[in-house]
This record gives structure tokens, C-alpha cells and sequence, in this order.
């Protein structure tokens, strides 16, 4: 293969390689929820910080919007859980 060839390969990958690498950092990274004991979980809906709290066997998430805001670990049912937020 003609060296001239293969150094025009060699560039074209690297610009191909470098478009990638700049995609990849525009693209958002999903945001981990905060860990916080119940109480939080519970002032925070209190407060309005929280639209929504839904559970995920024995995690239970703070939403605002579709955004996980805050997570925290609740064993119990969904009966015991709206007796808590009363």
C-alpha cells in the first residue's frame, strides 16, 4: 500500500476518532440521585422540593418532574408509607 495512502487513512480515523470523543462529552450524564434517611425524604416532599414519591421495592424515590431528586431505603407497604406522610 502506497505510504502516502496510508498516512491519509491514518489521519482520517484520528479526525473520526476526535468528532467521537467530542459527541460523547456533549452528551449529558444521568445524575445519581442523593442518598438521604426518610425523614429528608419527607420534609423535602413537605417543603414542595418533591412532586412526587414512588417506590421501587425498598428504595423509595423523590421526584421532581421525571428527575430523580433524592432515593433512600424503606421496607414496608405502600399502606404504611401514606400513614407516614399523613
Amino acid at each position: 500500500m502506497d505510504p502516502k495512502r496510508l498516512k491519509s487513512i491514518f489521519i482520517y480515523l484520528l479526525i473520526i476518532l476526535a468528532i467521537i470523543v467530542i459527541l460523547f462529552s456533549f452528551i449529558p450524564k444521568p445524575q445519581r440521585a442523593e442518598e438521604v434517611d426518610l425523614n429528608t425524604l419527607i420534609n423535602r416532599a413537605k417543603q414542595g422540593e418533591i412532586d412526587t414519591i414512588e417506590q421501587q421495592g425498598e428504595i423509595l424515590v423523590g421526584l421532581r418532574g421525571e428527575e430523580q431528586v433524592v432515593r433512600t431505603a424503606f421496607i414496608g407497604s405502600t399502606v404504611e408509607l401514606h400513614e407516614i406522610l399523613e
